[in-house]
């Protein structure tokens, strides 16, 4: 089975496609999804998609602690992150398992995700996933920009969600 960063950034890619300057994007200028605005000293237009992984890689992977994390909730969070910022990813994951939601995951949320996201249960792992996904919609679905993105977030949303339940 492929290491849970390789099907995670596989999915993060697919979704985030190549150059794009949409005028109501407020990330402004984006390849591969790291837009000019969070990383300004990135070249965004000659960016490579092995580059684009590392960034990702040190700057959410590890941030979301995606490798102490259950592989299908460390795909959703890690996607999170990427679309919606890793504090709001990880609110959201702390509020779920009722820790200090301080936006900083870190031992103590990875203790509490153990708790609430039993390994051999796979029936409460699906409920807990789909609790993430609903608390994402629902934050996505308040935006201003809903209406012109929101087609593609849902559908962005549903099939990292599809992927997250075969790595259950």
């Amino acid at each position: 089975m492929a290491e849970t960063f390789e099907i995670a950034i596989k999915e993060v890619l697919h979704h985030e496609g190549g150059f794009v300057n949409h005028p109501d994007d407020p990330g402004g200028e984006t390849n591969f999804g790291i837009s000019k605005r969070a990383f300004p000293d990135v070249d965004i237009k000659n960016l490579t998609e092995e580059k684009a992984a590392e960034i990702y890689k040190e700057k959410y992977w590890r941030k979301i602690f995606g490798p102490s994390l259950p592989p299908a909730l460390a795909i959703h969070v890690f996607d999170y992150a990427v679309n919606s910022g890793v504090k709001r990813a990880s609110k959201t994951l702390q509020r779920l398992v009722k820790t200090k939601p301080d936006g900083v995951i870190g031992l103590i949320t990875v203790e509490a995700v153990g708790k609430h996201y039993k390994k051999d249960q796979i029936k409460e792992q699906m409920i807990f996933i789909e609790q993430y996904r609903a608390s994402r919609m629902d934050f996505l679905v308040g935006l201003k920009t809903f209406k012109t993105f929101g087609k593609g977030w849902t559908r962005r949303v549903n099939e990292t969600h599809m992927e997250a339940m075969r790595n259950i």
